[in-house]
Parts: C-alpha cells; structure tokens; sequence
C-alpha cells in the first residue's frame, strides 16, 4: 500500500496512492476490516491543518509497527518527505530513520 498523507494536495500521479488527509483517516485505513495493511511506500506532509500534524502520524505508524511486531512497516519502506515545513521535515525524517535503524 502506497499513502499519501497531506490535508490539501494531491500526489502528482494518481497510480496507487491511499490519500490521507489526517490521523483519523490514516488509522481507518491502516485498521482495514482489523487487519493490518502493510504500508510500502509513503509520503508526509506537516502541517495537517488540525492539532494533529505529520509527526504524530508517524508516531501511530511506529508505534502501530511495533504492535504488530513488524508487519505494518514494508522492512524496504519508502518514504518521503513533502512538507515546506523544514523544521517538521528534519523532526519527522530523525524519527523514522531513528525507528527503522533500531527496526532492523
């Protein structure tokens, strides 16, 4: 699964994005029929427009990862990182980077 996380934009191509505007909608899909969806590739914005932002999404991913000890997070995750926000960029790239050094 493929996600794109952003409360505004849309990803420049349409070919398998899930397209999340926020944690609510981020923990529906990644709780699909109570079964978790492995996440292969994703994409953060920062600034979700709400008191939730990119990083405390990453947070329920990480802590959604190791709950099910492993499963959620493809072990080859893409990511990246769209945000203009620099500060919320460096914060949310130190944690998964951190997360999936200790993860292997």
């Amino acid at each position: 699964m493929k996600i794109y996380l952003d409360d505004e934009r849309n990803p420049s191509t349409d070919k398998g994005w899930y397209i999340v505007r926020n944690l609510h909608e981020l923990e529906k899909l990644v709780y699909i029929d109570k079964c978790f969806c492995q996440i292969d590739e994703i994409s953060f914005d920062h600034d979700l427009g709400e008191e939730k932002n990119g990083l405390d999404c990453l947070k329920f991913l990480v802590e959604t990862d190791i709950l099910a000890k492993g499963k959620l997070l493809h072990k080859d995750l893409k990511y990246n990182f769209h945000t203009a926000n620099p500060c919320g960029r460096e914060n949310m790239k130190s944690y998964l980077e951190c997360y999936l050094k200790f993860k292997k």
